[in-house]
């Protein structure tokens, strides 16, 4: 040898190369053998007419659900849509009939205190409804 060899490994690198560095190696290959293995034999089980139906198959199948994917996208936009619509709809429908239900309840506190006001001041002068209806219908019988 001569006296410009190559210089000798640090610390660091002759760490790296102790056994315990190259065992992942070995593993890996063993691990890609099995599964060359596996793949092999499963290649050898099936053959390219078959795997050509799966892929079509696979692909028609994926098709479908793009196809249905975008549909359904369709679907909640018009949904949304309409939800517009109709939620703003509602919402005057519910302002028209709270502003009438407060009118009505308006006239229904007048025509009570009319009422009151007219029978405390006019008792003997008002007849009641019940009371022209009971001698309508009196009336009526007495005709037939």
């Amino acid at each position: 040898m001569s006296s410009q060899s190559a210089p000798a490994p640090s610390h660091q690198e002759s760490r790296n190369s102790t056994p315990h560095a190259r065992a992942p190696d070995r593993k890996q290959q063993v691990d890609r053998s099995a599964s060359d293995v596996f793949v092999h034999k499963v290649t050898g089980m099936t053959s390219c007419e078959d795997i050509e139906t799966i892929l079509s198959h696979q692909q028609h199948i994926l098709s479908q659900m793009e196809s249905s994917g975008r549909t359904l996208a369709e679907f909640n936009h018009m949904s949304a849509l309409t939800y517009a619509q109709v939620s703003k709809q509602f919402e005057h429908s519910m302002k028209m009939l709270l502003t009438m239900k407060r009118e009505l309840d308006v006239v229904q506190h007048r025509i009570t205190s009319l009422r009151q006001f007219t029978e405390m001041n006019l008792p003997s002068h008002v007849i009641d409804d019940e009371q022209l209806a009971r001698e309508e219908e009196e009336r009526e019988k007495r005709r037939e």
